[in-house]
């Protein structure tokens, strides 16, 4: 049984990180070709409606995706898992339908182009549809990656054949819409046949601490944005989202192995199975892949932004430099939450650090914004992933042993200053750096995997 959840485990693992990929077809292929048509403004116009849209679906989410996943781990009970799955799809329909109603309402006072406003806002009316965290807590991973790969395709297809016949803003955001739905058509099969007389009491209460702190994180994640266009300019939106891409891309492997663990974790835990191993060797992995991310972005970003999206941003280095950093940060502040504190029920600590974390990055923003621009939102976006991740480790020292798995990941710094004094050159860094990347994964792969 045990070797059998352990090829599960992998598979999985496997699984998640391919689905977390995926969405690098997005700036290879899709965002080159959309922002040689739209133009900066128009792209800005973009990011800056979605930021809030994409925030007001945290909010119709609540916490229900991860709470979802921690309570499927607690039982393996496949009735126990359906009943579940059927309480929480209800409890997401009414939560959806007040924050919609909220938004539409919201939108009446903003300014730009409400027929965008209209189209972004499609993206919280299905999110209940979204049934990732079902399927990640009965730890079933294909669903999932059918999923993303239905929905990049089917982006794909729709901009290269939309965008430069109708290139604007709302054809974008159209493309986006019907995408997510041809995704989320993976989910059908699993959605609920009736939702009639199931009691949803209760589990209100019990995601509310999973929602503050991830309402939290978006604070800082999403509202920049909007910060920055209503302070700014829609240029610097422009160029702040596109650094900010570059940055998140690199942080999907690492989200996808946390994610899929937090549910084995916490199954484990239960068990009063010891989870120090599996962690200090996610932790391994996870450090080396940011490590390796930040240094190669550091020396060749200015190069993969032109590369990709066009001379007209390469001022979005500037934006890119500083959020390179945010690479290892949130590599060890995903394993600090997905891995420590969510599992062992440290919601408090979650939510303080968040809540920290938001309230100097609000601050910062109002004041750099009118200065500093894009560049400053970017700095004040490391220094607040830094004091979230302080916060985290002084909260979790008891329950992980910081200084002697940072003392694995140290010798991985030293070579890599290796690579990144090498004479420069976008080709041979990627060789060097894959090569670099290939000898420790096959090196190590009996202890990380």
């Amino acid at each position: 049984m045990g070797a059998m959840q352990s090829m599960g485990l992998k598979r999985n693992i496997k699984l998640s990180v391919l689905i977390q990929f995926l969405p690098l077809i997005g700036p290879i292929l899709i965002l080159p070709l959309v922002t040689r048509y739209l133009s900066k403004v128009e792209y800005g116009q973009y990011a800056f409606t979605y930021s809030l849209a994409l925030y007001a679906s945290i909010l119709a989410n609540f916490g229900l995706h991860i709470y979802g996943t921690r309570i499927l781990a607690l039982k393996d009970d496949l009735k126990y898992k359906t009943q579940k799955l059927k309480e929480l799809f209800k409890l997401n329909i009414v939560i959806t339908l007040w924050v919609l109603t909220i938004y539409i309402f919201g939108i009446l006072f903003l300014e730009g182009n409400k027929i965008l406003w209209l189209l972004q806002g499609l993206h919280i009316l299905f999110v209940p549809l979204d049934l990732n965290w079902y399927y990640t807590g009965i730890e079933n991973q294909k669903p999932n990656f059918n999923r993303a790969l239905l929905q990049r395709i089917a982006l794909l297809i729709l901009v290269y054949g939309l965008i430069p016949f109708y290139p604007n803003a709302e054809t974008f955001a159209i493309c986006q819409v019907v995408a997510l739905v041809a995704g989320l058509c993976c989910y059908i099969p699993g959605l609920p046949r009736s939702i009639k007389n199931v009691s949803i009491k209760g589990h209100l209460k019990k995601c509310f601490p999973y929602f503050l702190p991830q309402i939290s994180i978006q604070i800082y994640a999403l509202l920049d944005r909007f910060l920055l266009g209503s302070l700014g300019t829609k240029t610097m939106v422009a160029d702040y989202d596109l650094g900010y891409k570059v940055v998140f891309f690199s942080l999907l492997g690492i989200t996808g192995v946390g994610t899929v663990l937090m549910p084995r974790i916490t199954y484990m835990q239960q068990k009063g199975e010891n989870t120090d191993g599996l962690i200090s060797k996610s932790f391994l992995l996870i450090s080396l892949f940011a490590i390796l991310s930040c240094f190669f972005f550091q020396r060749e970003g200015a190069k993969l932004l032109v590369l990709f999206f066009g001379d007209k941003y390469l001022g979005a280095f500037g934006v890119l430099f500083p959020l390179t950093y945010t690479i290892i940060i949130l590599g060890w502040s995903n394993i600090a939450s997905l891995q420590l504190m969510i599992p062992l029920g440290k919601n408090k600590l979650l939510f303080y650090s968040t809540l920290s974390g938001a309230l100097f990055n609000v601050i910062g923003n109002l004041i750099v914004i009118p200065k500093y621009g894009a560049v400053g939102v970017a700095w004040i976006t490391v220094f607040t992933e830094g004091l979230v991740l302080l916060i985290q480790i002084v909260g979790l020292w008891k329950d992980f042993n910081w200084i002697q798995n940072l003392g694995k990941v140290g010798p991985f710094f030293i070579i890599l200053l290796l690579i990144f004094i090498l004479p420069p050159g976008l080709i041979y860094s990627l060789i060097i750096s894959c090569v670099f990347l290939g000898v420790v994964f096959g090196g190590f792969r009996w202890k990380l995997l």
